[in-house]
């Protein structure tokens, strides 16, 4: 509700995401946004009510990360605690994301761009949220320990 008394849509029902503190946050907006980030081919947003910040998990273009982190193979890339660092701070530098919509951690799964034959977005591209969640159910409960 704006300081008129009026309501605004932001988003959909299903986009949002309520935290532990009680914070709900547009996965939506994060995710459109971090399309921004040079790195960024995938950034997919997860939140767990039980907790008081979202998880993301990303594919990269490698060429865009910092000196020592392009010159990894690709397996090395996967799962880099200071890969997922630089993306959160490449979303951070964009400035329009509050504390509570940066994600807190986020894993790198992948360096090659997902296509309609890998099941995790649909022919239009759009994400099959319930599909990645399945596919990275390990890596996004290993986000929240």
């Amino acid at each position: 509700m704006d300081e008129d008394g009026v309501f605004s849509i932001i988003d959909r029902k299903k986009d949002l995401a309520k935290l532990k503190n009680g914070e709900y946050i547009a996965l939506g907006k994060i995710e459109s946004l971090a399309k921004l980030c040079p790195a960024v081919i995938h950034l997919v947003v997860f939140a767990n009510s039980e907790h008081d910040h979202a998880v993301a998990v990303a594919v990269v273009q490698k060429s865009e990360l910092p000196a020592p982190l392009c010159d990894l193979a690709d397996e090395d890339v996967v799962g880099n605690a200071e890969a997922g660092k630089e993306i959160i701070r490449q979303l951070q530098a964009l400035g329009k994301l509050s504390r509570g919509e940066t994600p807190g951690r986020i894993t790198i799964v992948g360096t090659e761009e997902w296509r309609p034959e890998t099941d995790l977005v649909t022919a239009s591209l759009k994400y099959q949220r319930r599909k990645i969640y399945d596919r990275f159910k390990d890596e996004f409960n290993a986000l929240y320990q």
